[in-house]
């Protein structure tokens, strides 16, 4: 079966399945967040990434602004059935930080391709909705 007819166990062809998953932006970063009675904890998937050369972590403007780059091995592009579908340069991801979160207390760390990031909160964030009472005369 070709690479554009292939299909995933579901049925779904691979090419809906990428862009579902949001492969078709290099430039994105997949990330899960939660955050519990103190702490706001942002985690990234980073493989292949040197944390010392090519990740950066900044917090500005109630932004958590995340930037890496991967960068390709030497292995010999030239070699009878080379195939890589890794993706290789440069990746971003802008995370707006709740309410209530202490922008002064953080701390990063990054074991085996994962980067997480923990932020103490300071008071719990105000409900997205808010009901107002209505008075009725």
């Amino acid at each position: 079966m070709s690479a554009h007819r292939a299909q995933d166990q579901d049925g779904v062809p691979e090419l809906w399945r990428r862009l579902w998953d949001f492969e078709g932006d290099a430039n994105w970063l997949r990330i899960e967040q939660y955050r519990d009675e103190n702490h706001l904890v942002v985690r990234a998937d980073l493989p292949g990434v040197d944390p010392e050369e090519d990740l950066e972590v900044t917090i500005s403007d109630h932004t958590l602004h995340i930037s890496a780059q991967r960068r390709p091995r030497t292995e010999p592009k030239h070699v009878h059935g080379y195939r890589s579908e890794l993706r290789y340069g440069s990746f971003a991801r802008d995370v707006p930080l709740p309410d209530g979160t202490n922008e002064d207390d953080v701390e990063a760390s990054f074991h085996q391709g994962v980067l997480e990031v923990v932020l103490e909160t300071t008071h719990a964030a105000k409900p997205a909705e808010v009901r107002v009472p209505i008075s009725y005369t």
